[in-house]
């Protein structure tokens, strides 16, 4: 009656299928076939990644469905119907196993402030270890440390949930995954983006009666920003709050010729511009229009 016994099953690559164990009877058997695992008995579950129970319609024709391998599913399983059974072992030897999507990015750009997950699935049987470190381009200490992100892992896949990034977040992220029969290892790119911080070392130079000219240094940092940096200049009374537009640039200087009047005191503000954002305006000290001779003051 029993023509085709189940046969064990020693699973050792990943290939995206389902184990499937398959019996086969000479008949229809008078009776309910009869599943076990390790001497309990066995159900079919409702969910996709459930163990299923399947016959043909003829149910001459039985199976068992593993649509997932794990470590819960290794052992004997046996079908008994009538007076016949029969079983076999299933065991799974998994090294590290990746399941990226095409879609999955190697390289991530994100906005200071903003926050994103990233999903590494994976298959490893036994259960495997998972170890997130990174190194960080501005680090003052050198090579890898434990990430200041929360991961999170489950039986299939490990996420790093990276939250509220700043321009310090800057590095590769590498994720270690490992059983006794092997390791693999994936990198992600981290590229935190921010507006610039403001000009340095503004100073006011060539000051006569009518016109002068503000200088000033490019900023500590552009935000990871690799095209030019433009700068903003206003000008406004000492004694009032409303500014002025003086001028769009991209030079370290800008001359003023217009709305200065003598006996007046002026404060210019620059602020540096890139297409992230722009930074905070910095102002120079008070300067005073009076005739005199040509000269020169460092504002801060």
């Amino acid at each position: 009656m029993l023509i085709r016994p189940l046969q064990d099953i020693i699973v050792q690559e990943y290939n995206g299928q389902p184990v499937i164990l398959e019996c086969e009877l000479s008949r229809t058997p008078k009776e309910s076939v009869r599943w076990t695992k390790d001497r309990k008995p066995l159900t079919s579950g409702t969910k996709p990644t459930d163990t299923h129970l399947e016959s043909d319609h003829r149910e001459t024709v039985h199976r068992v469905v593993l649509p997932v391998l794990e470590e819960e599913l290794m052992g004997t399983y046996k079908m008994e119907v009538e007076k016949l059974s029969t079983e076999a072992k299933v065991e799974f030897r998994i090294p590290p196993t990746l399941r990226l999507p095409e879609n999955f990015e190697e390289k991530l750009i994100m906005k200071a402030g903003t926050s994103r997950s990233i999903e590494i699935p994976f298959v490893a049987v036994p259960k495997p270890t998972v170890e997130w470190t990174c190194s960080l381009a501005t680090t003052k200490r050198g090579g890898e440390q434990k990430p200041r992100f929360k991961s999170e892992t489950s039986r299939f896949s490990t996420q790093l949930h990276f939250t509220k990034v700043q321009m310090d977040d800057t590095g590769d992220y590498r994720m270690n995954l490992r059983n006794r029969l092997g390791e693999i290892n994936v990198r992600v790119q981290l590229l935190v983006r921010d507006k610039p911080s403001p000009p340095r070392n503004l100073s006011v130079e060539d000051v006569t009666d009518e016109s002068l000219t503000l200088r000033w240094e490019p900023p500590e940092q552009l935000g990871g920003y690799e095209g030019p940096a433009s700068y903003v200049v206003e000008l406004r009374e000492a004694s009032m709050r409303s500014t002025k537009p003086v001028g769009t640039t991209t030079d370290l200087f800008i001359p003023v010729k217009e709305g200065l009047v003598l006996g007046k005191s002026y404060i210019l503000s620059v602020a540096c511009k890139t297409e992230l954002g722009q930074s905070e305006f910095v102002e120079s000290k008070p300067i005073l229009m009076k005739l005199g001779l040509m000269r020169s003051i460092v504002s801060n």
